[in-house]
């Protein structure tokens, strides 16, 4: 859905109506259910990982998208499945989490699988353009912001719901991208790109709210494994 919506409108507009669109779903939600979260409750140590998680996921979703403006979505595909196993193994370094021996072995499965699987991929990689190996390293770079994101979702659970959460980052997210985005494209858009914009805004608030759930109820180093799903 990204790579077609990407034909008719660029990167940071595209970006900042996901977060807007998530921030205004998520927020007539939780103000009819009378849980909007309460910022003058806030303590200056979760302002600050709420500050980490919104620029790092607006970094995150930037540096997606101009990865995959750049390669292929089976290169981005490959390459942006470092995220969740950078997330697990931060969550193993930060929150002390712990892998089995049988949880190892299963990562060391699910790395030479990824391998396998994606061959051909990375064999194309290899002798890619120039431009095509920029786009790969954004996509890394991508990989990692996720990865510091997620570790602070992680953390700010501990005092906030994770709809209090995420609501606080899209808003944040939508205003980041407010400067660079030209809503006034939006409004030339045929059927078509218009259905898969409004689909990618909906992925946002449903994937991400997911997620942050997930989150709330799982060790993420778990959640992680899960996440090599994706592909």
């Amino acid at each position: 859905m990204l790579t077609v919506t990407l034909q008719a409108l660029d990167v940071y507009t595209l970006t900042w109506f996901r977060f807007l669109a998530a921030f205004g779903l998520l927020g007539v939600y939780l103000a009819v259910r009378k849980q909007l979260p309460e910022l003058q409750k806030l303590r200056s140590n979760s302002l600050k990982l709420l500050a980490i998680a919104t620029i790092f996921l607006g970094l995150n979703y930037l540096f997606f998208l101009q990865g995959l403006a750049q390669t292929s979505p089976a290169n981005a595909q490959v390459l942006i499945q470092l995220a969740p196993v950078l997330f697990g193994l931060g969550a193993i370094a930060i929150f002390k989490e712990r892998y089995t021996l049988r949880q190892w072995l299963g990562l060391g499965v699910l790395t030479l699988g990824f391998a396998l699987f994606f061959h051909e991929q990375l064999q194309n990689l290899i002798t890619a353009p120039n431009r095509y190996l920029i786009g790969s390293g954004l996509l890394i770079i991508a990989a990692g912001t996720w990865a510091v994101y997620a570790l602070a979702q992680k953390q700010l659970l501990q005092k906030l719901s994770s709809a209090s959460i995420m609501l606080i980052i899209y808003g944040g997210c939508a205003l980041m991208f407010t400067p660079v985005a030209t809503p006034q494209t939006i409004l030339s858009l045929n059927p078509l790109h218009l259905g898969m914009l409004l689909f990618c805004g909906l992925n946002t608030l449903v994937a991400y709210g997911a997620f942050a759930e997930a989150l709330d109820h799982w060790e993420a180093s778990r959640v992680s494994a899960v996440l090599a799903l994706t592909p």
